[in-house]
């Protein structure tokens, strides 16, 4: 595998032609061409590619697979694609999310983190003919509502059409996998309970001690553990979450900067414009503005 790769994300897709919507957080794509490349590319996004006709050949992590018509490519992020090779009459439908963006949506299910290791080691799901016209009816759907003019409600559209898509997609995973992980290690079963924690506390703390205490082990055990599941100590791990919580609040509702300072429990506002300027690369209002969302004072 080449060991110099190339990271593409959902904002590279902008100078796709072969790219029909893309707002920096949600694309659709109708060929396989722009998103995956016959050199070897690291993808920093999740992208959903559901074949309707032709085949592909490629590498996934290394390991080789053919796709055919109604077959479901699932690329989590860091997923490594190479030498890919397209049929002449290949077409294909993907949905391409932002990790941010995806973080925040697929916290809704508890068992996310099974599926996503359950997808890591299973990237390619051979679907029903039900099934593959569900997801083109979803991103027929997602097409037509989002490129047209925009109204008031686009983002709590779009949002609401992708969490009625992933409860979906959740359901058709489980008739491939049932989410039932054998023989769970006392580490395994820790790092599940604090997923579930993480999950269902809202707004999530941000100190490591503070999950440590609630599952009754040690900070520095708890962080070795998430370490060991994820490559990332316990720290960043949690800041993920909580930046997927503040992309969310600040792309999708018209709260105040400081009221989402407040509901997330920031100190104040001064840490809170400190925490985002270095997790998101500028002020909470300039991301706002990026996004096309104005600020409320």
């Amino acid at each position: 595998m080449t060991e110099d790769l190339t990271t593409r994300d959902i904002t590279d897709a902008k100078v796709s032609t072969a790219i029909s919507y893309n707002d920096g957080m949600l694309a659709l794509a109708e060929t396989p061409k722009e998103l995956y490349s016959e050199h070897a590319v690291r993808l920093g996004a999740i992208v959903l590619t559901l074949c309707t006709q032709g085949t592909y050949t490629l590498k996934i992590n290394g390991e080789p697979y053919t796709i055919g018509c109604n077959d479901l490519l699932v690329c989590v992020p860091n997923t490594v694609i190479e030498h890919v090779d397209l049929s002449p009459d290949v077409e294909s439908r993907s949905i391409v999310l932002a990790r941010t963006y995806a973080e925040r949506l697929t916290m809704m299910a508890g068992n996310n983190w099974d599926m996503h290791l359950f997808l890591k080691h299973n990237p390619v799901l051979a679907l029903t003919d039900e099934e593959a016209g569900l997801f083109r009816q979803y991103y027929d759907l997602l097409h037509t509502k989002l490129t047209r003019p925009r109204r008031q409600h686009h983002r709590e559209l779009a949002s609401a059409l992708l969490t009625a898509f992933l409860y979906d997609f959740y359901d058709t995973t489980e008739r491939f996998s049932g989410f039932t992980p054998q023989g769970y290690t006392s580490s395994d079963r820790l790092f599940k309970d604090f997923i579930n924690l993480i999950s269902d506390t809202y707004p999530r703390p941000r100190e490591v001690a503070w999950y440590a205490s609630r599952l009754s082990v040690t900070p520095k055990y708890f962080s070795a553990v998430v370490k060991e599941r994820t490559g990332l100590s316990a720290s960043p791990f949690i800041q993920r979450y909580i930046v997927a919580d503040i992309v969310y609040l600040l792309r999708n509702t018209t709260k105040s900067i400081k009221e989402i300072a407040i509901e997330l429990q920031f100190p104040n506002l001064s840490f809170f414009g400190k925490y985002v300027r270095h997790h998101l690369g500028c002020s909470p209002k300039h991301f706002r503005a990026k996004m096309g969302q104005p600020d409320k004072e």
